[in-house]
């Protein structure tokens, strides 16, 4: 992180334990760093349930707090929510209360999802909490999106818009993880989804804050002359088109991306042929 920090590219946290006071002070030295802290539920005694191997509740929102304190910017991850277990409205609008006090200014919510492989696992970690939970989800989550079982579409709906709601009146702005639907319809014998983010987000990208693209100026890395909203993106000064379509993208792409050549604004101003990277 030392290394990245000298070279002036951002880092982004994402963390179930306590950030270290030496990486907080990184961060500070790169203004479009920022953290995201993941915190499943306010209720101490059901986070050791569901995060045995997590940081205490207390310890994650210390995160929040310190991160407030200097200045970086935070994200609180209720990511994911668990049918029956994590998702009563009441609980999750004191959960987002709690955090924005800490210093969160952005929550990002997905709801849980079981893969194909480990569900025998799952169901197995589940009846621990209660039973009565295997018969529920196995009637819930019915479709199967990739190599994942997701809860059903219309239950999904449910829970985001209340969490949107919640957010909106708590003055924060929300974004969903990796939530899809399927559309019905096919492409080469695939099964089309659509992103369940343009429904329901409030932000102009998942984690709430606009990072723009670096690209190497010399030793170090400078932002592109833009804001960083690469999804809302209609004239890509980094001439990378692809990137407003969205998508998982491989090491491979960024290896490609990385080999374009083309004149870019740096916030420095003027011209400057590099590479992106």
């Amino acid at each position: 992180m030392k290394v990245f920090v000298e070279r002036n590219l951002p880092i982004e946290v994402i963390t179930k334990g306590r950030i270290p006071q030496s990486v907080i002070e990184l961060l500070k030295r790169q203004k479009h760093s920022f953290v995201q802290v993941s915190i499943l539920t306010w209720d101490e005694n059901l986070r050791r349930l569901l995060v045995p191997r997590g940081a205490n509740t207390e310890t994650l929102l210390d995160n929040l707090r310190r991160a407030k304190e200097a200045g970086i910017y935070a994200v609180a991850r209720i990511d994911p929510i668990f049918p029956y277990i994590t998702d009563n409205p009441a609980d999750l609008r004191r959960l987002v209360k709690i955090v924005k006090e800490a210093g969160a200014k952005h929550i990002v919510g997905s709801i849980v999802d079981i893969p194909v492989k480990t569900r025998r696992e799952v169901f197995s970690l589940l009846a621990r909490l209660d039973k009565k939970l295997i018969p529920a989800y196995r009637e819930l989550f019915q479709e199967k999106i990739g190599y994942s079982l997701h809860a059903k579409i219309d239950y999904r709906k449910k829970v985001f818009s209340i969490l949107r709601r919640i957010c909106d009146e708590e003055g924060l702005t929300f974004a969903l993880c990796m939530e899809f639907a399927l559309t019905g319809k096919e492409y080469e014998g695939k099964p089309i989804v659509e992103g369940l983010n343009k429904y329901f987000a409030s932000s102009r990208n998942c984690e709430g804050i606009d990072v723009p693209i670096y690209v190497r100026n010399g030793d170090k890395f400078e932002p592109l002359n833009c804001d960083g909203a690469c999804l809302l993106c209609e004239n890509p000064i980094c001439g990378i088109e692809e990137l407003a379509e969205g998508g998982a993208w491989r090491l491979s792409d960024y290896i490609s991306w990385s080999k374009r050549l083309v004149s870019i604004p740096l916030w420095k101003g003027g011209e400057s042929d590099v590479k992106t990277g």
